[in-house]
């Protein structure tokens, strides 16, 4: 099971409402508050940075997801691997 998947399993309608109204209705919400969206990820980043290179397609799945967790994810995942990050001379 990937993580989007993980992600919507354990959504929360319930949190998701006040999350929303907290950003103006923006954005759509899954309801996963940040303690739970390490304790979900956590298995998961802890894989892919065995990788040792950055999936950018994965970064760009996330963020055309609609659901503000998923750039939340997309962003904790490019920090957790900012040291294979490569820049030209």
């Amino acid at each position: 099971m990937n993580i989007i998947d993980v992600f919507y399993i354990n959504k929360s309608e319930e949190n998701a409402i006040p999350m929303s109204a907290y950003l103006k209705n923006n954005f759509p919400f899954l309801g996963l508050p940040r303690p739970k969206r390490n304790e979900l990820q956590k298995t998961f980043i802890k894989e892919v940075k065995k990788r040792k290179e950055i999936d950018w397609s994965f970064v760009f799945k996330c963020w055309d997801l609609p659901e503000r967790e998923f750039q939340y994810l997309a962003a904790d995942y490019l920090l957790a691997m900012k040291s294979y990050t490569t820049f030209p001379k």
